[in-house]
């Protein structure tokens, strides 16, 4: 193995460009590829896959893998698929649950009775109110930032949440 890549996954709602102004101060080698979440038949085993297929690295490169918020459902299908390569997980305020289970069990009462019933009443994805992501997403960044979130961030499909990892 030679080079050591980090792939920073992004959360919810968002995209790879939200790791733009970190990757401008890295070192290392970076890849922040978009998560296949928005579809109805999002699953995280699929989109794990679609992460690997992504990275763009050669095949004996090492990988660190940065994981923020949603993306922490993909760590045991990212894990098996990279095998050895993988070097190191990091969370950023990441759900990873257990095998057997999904985020919505992870994240505990009453998310995981909600989040299925919001899923099943927002058929065409779920995205809070700019409101709720300025309060609950925001509370520590510039007011030009805030903004950029809140106009990046799109509606996510119920696969990450409810289905069961591993």
């Amino acid at each position: 193995m030679d080079k050591t890549v980090l792939a920073l996954l992004h959360g919810a709602g968002m995209d790879g460009r939200i790791w733009d102004r970190v990757r401008a101060h890295l070192v290392s080698e970076s890849v922040a590829p978009d998560i296949a979440s928005r579809s109805a038949n999002a699953s995280p085993a699929a989109c794990a896959a679609q992460v690997v297929a992504a990275l763009g690295v050669p095949a004996s490169s090492r990988i660190v893998l940065v994981m923020h918020s949603l993306a922490g459902v993909l760590a045991h299908h990212v894990g098996r698929l990279l095998g050895p390569r993988l070097q190191a997980c990091v969370y950023v305020a990441a759900v990873v649950p257990a095998e057997g289970r999904s985020f919505a069990q992870a994240v505990g009462f009453p998310g995981r009775l909600l989040l299925p019933v919001l899923f099943r009443l927002n058929p065409n994805g779920l995205r809070p109110s700019d409101r709720m992501i300025r309060a609950e997403l925001c509370g520590d960044l510039s007011a030009e930032d805030a903004t950029l979130v809140v106009q990046r961030y799109q509606a996510e499909y119920p696969g990450l949440y409810l289905s069961i990892v591993g």
